[in-house]
């Protein structure tokens, strides 16, 4: 089997739990989701855990990438049930275990191969998004503005910093960055007019979190490339 079709197949069951998820919501059945969200990080691991290959990876060089991924996924997990419980310990936890999850992603990137300096104009742009964030959310946040903000500081350093992985991670920081807009205009801004926006906030995140770790795999896969052995051109294969 080819290794690009190898690592699609290990991402389907997170394509089929994050595709249950989104049409239940959409279709406001409470109790699926529920179920669902739990199991989203769950498919997510095991597609980063099954798509690598682990024998042409030099482990050893990127151990520090790798557990940082995956404790990125893990926060993550704890992120989403926090989150299901609707009130303030649910959501100051899961803003914890999602500010953990960033750092764990932006160490993560700092250590993948091929990584890059960000460039000027992203930076820009996610500073700026920054501002409009304290600007919008800061009066409506009141006593959790310290936690709000540096919770966004934290996202823009992820924004930035995927950006310098590749196409897929850098996407998937941008997601985020939109994910969690929604979210912090949602839950703190006074009648919040936007349409089916739990789907929409979901559909964000699990767009970002593909994004990030198929982006991570696909760096990881750089190594995989890097460690083959070469065949020198002048050499005969009988």
């Amino acid at each position: 089997m080819r290794p690009a079709l190898r690592r699609t197949l290990w991402f389907l069951p997170f394509i089929a739990v994050s595709a249950t998820h989104l049409v239940a919501l959409f279709l406001g059945n409470r109790p699926i989701p529920h179920w669902t969200k739990g199991w989203l990080m769950v498919t997510l691991l095991a597609a980063f855990i099954g798509s690598v290959r682990w024998e042409r990876t030099p482990v050893t060089r990127l151990l520090p990438a790798v557990l940082a991924l995956v404790a990125g996924i893990g926060f993550s997990w704890i992120g989403d049930t926090s989150l299901l419980y609707d009130d303030t310990t649910g959501f100051l936890t899961g803003l914890g275990a999602f500010l953990i999850a960033h750092l764990a992603y932006v160490f993560a990137f700092f250590r993948l191969p091929g990584s890059r300096k960000p460039r000027g104009w992203i930076v820009l742009v996610y500073l700026i998004w920054f501002l409009v964030l304290l600007a919008v959310l800061g009066p409506e946040t009141q006593l959790l503005l310290g936690p709000v903000a540096l919770y966004g500081l934290v996202l823009a350093l992820t924004g930035i910093v995927s950006s310098t992985v590749n196409v897929f991670a850098g996407i998937g920081g941008a997601l985020f960055v939109f994910s969690d807009s929604i979210l912090g205009a949602n839950r703190f801004v006074p009648d919040f007019p936007l349409w089916q926006v739990d789907f929409v906030i979901m559909v964000g995140y699990i767009g970002a979190q593909l994004c990030i770790v198929f982006g991570a795999v696909l760096a990881l896969a750089r190594s995989e490339f890097d460690a083959a052995p070469r065949v020198a051109p002048d050499t005969v294969v009988k």
